[in-house]
């Protein structure tokens, strides 16, 4: 039997973290008897829109089938260390956590790293190094091993084993191209392609996300936008993105949809916007709260256009081909450099209001042509990946 196993940050509710596997699934599931979602613990997302994921551990019961191939799923994953995702995980691991930080005091944070990542491998059973960077020599049997359009933060001065890991992967393809050029001088070859959610469009058009969203549909109807942010940069401006927000409804007589997409902790979006929310108490403002994946993508897709931080919120808006402003996060306004309209569709939290305009005048042709960009790319990307995982002669 011919087994795919899925490994992505996806037991937390982080929206662009369970669209991963939907588009994994559709471009390359049909090739295989069995795809298996894995992350750090066993959790069940279904009711937001995500699939069943299994721990880790899952994998060691597929050791001896020399037919499983595992592909890392992307986002900003790459050599992520146990202690973050340990605190995305919430309260239940929180000692783990606790227990890094205190050792960051007393021993400093590299050596915390490495004692705290060590310890969490044993309590989640774990034989890899990292949660979502793992090595073909890492875990038996594995046929092919992919990673598909990741970046993530890490020093140019890589160990031996970090090395060792990126050499084992069949297929590494990089979504960042500061990172495949940091990767390029230590002598690792990666192909770039954007983010595999540009293709979210082609597999949910807009009627098939409406039939799925738990939102009333009237809503669409109207003129509005939608407007993200997390809860760091919030309370760090809240006044000033208050601000901007009034100046926006009032000058371009618009509707504001404000609309949580990172839930998990260390991101908790509902919390920051259900303050923007008492504090402009306007009537153009509307809160969504209990959200689903479909409804995430219902909301930008029928929009004018979408503002936020979060980068998963930029690139559904380049996918269903809507305007867009990235704010204040790296890896948002690095990706719509990369990839879409470029800085004059990047702004910060204080002073948003003033590149409004760009978004609203943004021609149409624009969007539809930097999409269909991104798109032949990525397809481009996943002929590779099957190519390498002997798929296209099925």
């Amino acid at each position: 039997m011919k087994t795919c196993v899925i490994i992505a940050p996806n037991d937390r509710y982080n929206y662009g973290d369970l669209l991963f596997s939907h588009i994994l699934r559709e471009k390359i599931g049909e090739y295989y008897d069995t795809v298996i979602n894995v992350a750090t613990i066993d959790s069940d997302l279904s009711q937001f829109g995500g699939h069943k994921v299994h721990s880790i551990k899952k994998i060691k019961d597929l050791v001896g089938n020399n037919n499983f191939d595992v592909i890392l799923a992307g986002g900003h994953s790459l050599f992520c260390q146990w202690p973050f995702v340990l605190f995305c995980l919430g309260h239940k691991y929180e000692w783990l956590s606790k227990l890094n930080v205190l050792f960051s005091k007393a021993l400093g944070s590299a050596k915390a790293n490495r004692i705290v990542n060590n310890l969490s491998r044993f309590v989640f059973g774990a034989s890899t190094k990292y949660p979502y960077s793992i090595g073909k020599f890492e875990i038996k049997g594995i046929h092919k091993l992919i990673y598909n359009c990741i970046d993530g933060n890490f020093d140019e001065c890589l160990d031996i084993t970090d090395k060792k890991i990126l050499k084992s992967v069949d297929h590494l393809s990089i979504r960042n191209k500061t990172t495949h050029t940091k990767l390029k001088g230590l002598g690792i070859d990666s192909f770039v392609a954007p983010d595999s959610a540009i293709q979210i469009s082609q597999i949910f058009p807009i009627q098939t996300i409406i039939d799925r969203a738990s939102i009333n549909p009237e809503y669409f109807k109207s003129s509005y936008i939608v407007f993200q942010v997390n809860r760091g940069l919030e309370e760090q401006h809240i006044s000033a993105i208050c601000c901007n927000l009034a100046k926006i409804t009032k000058e371009h007589n618009i509707k504001i949809y404000l609309c949580p997409i990172g839930f998990a902790k260390g991101h908790e979006d509902l919390m920051a916007l259900n303050k923007i929310y008492e504090c402009m108490a306007n009537d153009k403002i509307r809160l969504f709260e209990k959200l689903n994946i479909w409804d995430i993508m219902c909301l930008i897709a029928n929009s004018q256009g979408f503002i936020g931080t979060s980068l998963h919120g930029c690139i559904t808006a380049m996918s269903y081909c809507r305007p867009y402003i990235g704010l204040d996060v790296t890896k948002t306004l690095d990706y719509i450099r990369d990839w879409g309209l470029g800085n004059d569709f990047c702004a910060s939290c204080n002073d948003f209001f003033n590149k409004y305009i760009n978004l609203k005048n943004c021609p149409q042709k624009l969007l539809d042509g930097n999409f269909q960009d991104q798109l032949k790319k990525s397809e481009d990307n996943f002929r590779n990946l099957r190519e390498c995982l002997n798929l296209n002669s099925f």
